[in-house]
């Protein structure tokens, strides 16, 4: 078995990198539809400019080499920013988000923009306009959404690294559905300036990569305070981001039971006994865990995110509801029904459910569940085998509640299916312990077949 390898590989010269890039997005885009929006020849300029400065002996950033995709969600200067919509199709960004000027600065070449499901509202990834991605492990099962063509594109080796937003599990679900890493950071330690909103109380800004390596890297590069970002806030100790190659022996795991447990795939399941029963033989320290308001929470994030998305697309809705998709359309709708008390109500439950965490943290240090409790499902499958229960609500059943609150939340490849679709575990901390989380995801990889089993 070939293990999964969080070794960072010598750096390439910045322009090869991304010729190399162009081309595999050349030869494939049409197909998977990853990239929204490509800057060809910005990518190219800006990775001749890192490699003039590196032969002239000048220093280099710490992400010199990397190619970037960033969801279109994320403003990058002078690009589309259509947000999967027809409704945003003329939109263009007239400067670089926050976090883009900071991968910039570290020297990455942003390579394009990647697709996701129209407007970050929905975690199947299979719509979007005006074409959604397409898993390159599973095609004909979706892609994990919404940050869809994010997962598309690092998993194809279209680029090293992509950029992603999650609301409900948007960077988790495609992470796991697509077979790589993606961390969702404790809410405020990434600057969402320049970012267009779902719901502004829930959305995070996270990283897909091949490796927990890989994420760390762009983390570091990120992540830190921004004085024109009131949300922003500076991490206990600073914003370092480190591959870490110390052991997990007496890391302390608490199993989610309870709402993490009572629905789940037999293959699922199978393979998340299978990693804790590894990392128990690593010397790692795993306990049980009730989560007992768990499934509150999950019901209040859906509460909260309907409120919101329907006030943030409210004026173009009223204007041009024909724009929309359907689904999301019927959406955005379904929410005029809310009632101020039942959003509150929400907000009183998610409350409920971080004095829980708060609890579980008490007594270890890192909380373990699968990340989803079923396999990715066919692209625009919408009811489980069984026709009782909503795709959408069993893609977000696990990743959800941890929206509700700021703790960091990572989804890590962790077997396949027999039929070779991916399956991942997800990873939660306490708010600012990514490093934690990063610990723990290398160990969980070091266990796992890097390639895609034969069908």
């Amino acid at each position: 078995m070939a293990a999964r390898t969080s070794a960072p590989a010598a750096r390439q010269p910045a322009t090869k990198a991304v010729e190399s890039a162009l081309a595999r997005i050349a030869e494939s885009n049409g197909s998977l539809h990853a990239f929204a929006a490509v800057d060809h020849d910005g990518a190219l300029a800006a990775a001749g400019d890192v490699d003039m400065r590196a032969e002239a002996g000048e220093r280099v950033g710490p992400l010199a080499g990397f190619t970037i995709g960033v969801k279109d969600m994320i403003d990058v200067h002078g690009l589309a920013c259509g947000q999967g919509s027809r409704a945003y199709r003329d939109g263009v960004a007239d400067a670089d988000a926050a976090l883009v000027e900071r991968l910039r600065l570290a020297d990455a070449v942003v390579i394009g923009t990647t697709t996701c499901h129209e407007l970050a509202y929905g975690p199947t990834g299979d719509v979007s306009y005006p074409h959604a991605a397409v898993n390159p492990h599973a095609p004909g099962y979706v892609p994990g959404g919404s940050s869809s063509g994010s997962g598309v594109a690092v998993a194809a080796h279209l680029v090293t690294a992509a950029i992603g937003s999650d609301t409900g599990g948007s960077v988790r679900i495609p992470a796991a559905c697509c077979g790589v890493s993606g961390l969702k950071p404790t809410r405020g330690l990434v600057s969402m300036r320049g970012m267009r909103p779902l719901a502004p109380s829930l959305d995070h800004v996270g990283v897909l990569a091949r490796s927990t390596h890989e994420v760390a890297a762009v983390m570091s590069a990120v992540a830190g305070y921004d004085v024109w970002d009131e949300a922003t806030r500076a991490a206990p100790g600073g914003t370092r981001h480190d591959s870490p190659t110390q052991s997990p022996a007496d890391v302390r795991v608490g199993v989610l039971r309870g709402h993490f447990s009572a629905v789940i795939d037999h293959e699922v399941d199978a393979a998340f006994r299978t990693s804790i029963d590894r990392l128990r033989e690593l010397g790692v320290v795993v306990v049980d865990v009730e989560a007992d308001h768990a499934e509150d929470a999950m019901r209040a994030q859906r509460t909260i995110v309907a409120v919101e998305a329907r006030r943030t697309h409210a004026a173009r809705l009223a204007a041009e509801p024909d724009e929309f998709g359907p689904e999301v359309r019927s959406r955005l709708e379904a929410a005029r029904s809310i009632t101020l008390e039942t959003y509150l109500e929400a907000r009183h439950s998610a409350s409920i459910f971080r004095r829980d965490l708060l609890t579980a943290f008490g007594q270890v240090d890192v909380l373990a569940c699968p990340t989803l409790p079923i396999l990715p499902p066919r692209a625009g499958q919408r009811e489980d085998s069984s026709g009782t229960s909503h795709v959408y609500d069993l893609l977000t059943r696990f990743t959800s509640p941890f929206n509700t609150v700021d703790v960091p939340a990572m989804s890590v490849p962790m077997g396949w299916s027999g039929d070779g679709r991916p399956i991942g575990m997800q990873l939660v901390a306490r708010p600012f312990e990514e490093q934690l989380l990063y610990r723990m995801a290398t160990a969980v990889e070091s266990m796992q077949e890097r390639r895609r089993p034969a069908l």
